[in-house]
């Protein structure tokens, strides 16, 4: 290990005078108390061996030995740092796109932003920004979201829990990420039988689990990793034939779970019409799809035509599938299809489009925030004989729940019911709300699983507790993915930017940020929905002509 010199260590604990501000990012820097962050200190406090600096864009350049993310040793990894402090960072290999210095700071100080108490969390009022991320160019001059704390206890609740806990010692994976994966994985292995119901629908097991996390830090695939070995034990051979990967299209899932086919041809020899079977399609209606790389089916789902999401939410649905074009005339009925995906949050935002946000494909997820929960250098010492034991008792009660039908809550589980029914239902405004309407059914889904885990026959308020625990996990997990977005991009773009200037804009302003591109009549539009959801404040102030209006950001 290299000892980091004293005059490097002196350089981080006294921070260099505030330059003479030269522009109005400068400015504003210097308003807030912040100083340049020593780009050349941290790199070398946290051992990131580099050469430079080199002039570079009237700034500085630093290149490193290695990629941190993916440890590419051909120095094609650099961080600069402009003449306003502003800082960046990337690695010119396509698997590090999207990387910058924020993706940086999280893969050497992992867990930054998670606090381990509420109390704890970090400050988040613009005082208490960390120097280096006021300078972030991902979130420049705003505010970096907290990691969600974990979920609470009930979450790991009977033989699932007990199982999670047998491997969360001996793995840097998150217990969270294997806990979600491990139910979404059960829940496709006992297929449509046992159900609930959430008014007049009727909801099967079949869920949907989104993990978001940094490419190398996230620990996304280590999790799967375990889920799997839990699978194979419990039905190998549905683990190596209903678990499958790869999906670009709405047709390619129906193909998978596609019902039998036939059709009518006049027998040559009798002249008689007789149904000829073209295809004996799939006896098997479960279908895992565990989707390592889910960035690339959401860039085919945006291509024209393809009906991806579209099948996704039928899926979640009704479990019968089809699509109307000519060349695809095969169809699923009753299909348990269900669905475990990775992507960083970079990959997400940039992919997930508004309009799938909005149309119900979003809010059929089960949103999961997951990082690296420890570092474990010499890996772990799992004990395999407990493993494999309490992987069979699983397998056990899930043959056992197999031949159930609905289940139905008890008495205590409906007055937990009645009193959490309200809030879990309520509306909630922007992006944020859109994905996460689902709450009721999603929760009941659940409860459902871990009372078939239990071998109980009706849902007790202890299995309720655990799905509200990871539910209530989803939703800190999504207000970290996806912020107070209100997915409408003229109100997005018009809340960064009045973020940006602690004193408002006013409507000349914005138009001129903008090259007075955007019609006054969308900045309106846009105004009045940020004033809706609180996000702004419209300040009214006297001139000597009319009253004009300033916009300050609200928080």
């Amino acid at each position: 290990m290299s000892t980091v010199p004293d005059e490097l260590l002196a350089r981080l604990a006294t921070p260099p005078p505030t330059p003479e501000p030269a522009h109005p990012a400068d400015r504003r820097v210097a308003g807030r108390g912040l100083t340049p962050f020593d780009v050349e200190a941290y790199l070398s406090a946290h051992g990131i061996a580099f050469t430079g600096p080199v002039p570079y864009r009237g700034g500085q350049k630093w290149r490193l030995d290695a990629c941190v993310w993916a440890g590419h040793d051909d120095r094609a990894a650099v961080v600069w740092q402009a003449p306003d402090g502003k800082i960046c960072a990337n690695c010119s290999h396509n698997s590090c796109e999207g990387k910058g210095w924020k993706e940086l700071r999280d893969a050497v100080e992992p867990g930054r932003w998670q606090p381990s108490t509420p109390e704890d969390a970090p400050d988040t009022g613009a005082a208490g920004l960390d120097e280096a991320d006021a300078f972030d160019e991902a979130s420049s001059f705003t505010v970096a979201r907290p990691f969600p704390a974990p979920p609470a206890d009930e979450a790991y609740h009977g033989l699932i829990g007990e199982i999670v806990r047998c491997i969360e010692p001996h793995t840097e994976a998150a217990p969270v990420a294997i806990l979600v994966q491990l139910l979404v994985a059960l829940g496709n292995l006992i297929g449509r039988g046992p159900h609930s119901r959430a008014e007049a629908d009727s909801h099967h097991l079949n869920l949907m689990a989104v993990l978001v996390g940094d490419t190398a830090m996230g620990r996304k695939g280590t999790s799967w990793g375990y889920v799997r070995r839990i699978a194979e034990i419990v039905d190998l051979r549905w683990a190596r034939s209903r678990i499958q990967s790869g999906m670009s299209s709405g047709e390619g899932i129906i193909y998978a779970v596609r019902d039998r086919r036939t059709k009518d041809e006049v027998d040559k020899r009798t002249g008689q019409t007789v149904e000829v079977v073209v295809d004996e399609g799939v006896s098997d209606k479960r279908l895992l799809v565990q989707e390592g790389e889910f960035g690339r089916a959401l860039a085919a789902a945006e291509r024209s035509g393809n009906t991806l999401t579209a099948v996704i939410r039928s899926c979640w649905d009704t479990g019968d599938l089809q699509t109307l074009t000519k060349t695809s005339p095969d169809r699923a009925s009753g299909a348990h299809v269900s669905l475990i995906a990775h992507i960083t949050r970079e990959e997400l935002l940039r992919l997930l489009s508004t309009t799938d946000a909005a149309n119900g494909f979003g809010n059929r997820m089960i949103w999961i925030a997951t990082t690296r929960s420890k570092v474990l250098p010499f890996g772990g010492n799992l004990d395999e004989d407990r493993f494999a034991q309490l992987a069979n008792e699983i397998g056990a009660l899930a043959r056992l729940a197999m031949g159930r039908g609905e289940l139905k809550r008890d008495e205590e589980a409906n007055a937990l019911w009645g009193a959490i029914y309200g809030d879990l239902s309520a509306a909630k405004p922007g992006l944020l709300g859109a994905l996460t309407t689902r709450g009721v059914p999603q929760v009941m889904r659940l409860a459902t699983l871990y009372a078939l885990f239990d071998a109980e026959s009706a849902i007790r308020a202890a299995h309720l507790r655990a799905a509200l625990a990871i539910w209530a996990y989803s939703e800190a997990s999504a207000r970290w993915i996806f912020g107070d977005a209100l997915g409408d991009p003229d109100a997005d773009a018009i809340l960064r930017v009045v973020r940006q200037e602690p004193e408002g804009l006013t409507r000349t302003d914005l138009m001129n940020h903008f090259g007075r591109n955007l019609p006054a009549a969308r900045i309106n539009r846009a105004i009045v929905s940020l004033a809706e959801h609180h996000l702004i404040r419209i300040v009214r102030e006297r001139t000597d002509g009319r009253t004009a209006e300033r916009f300050v950001a609200v928080g």
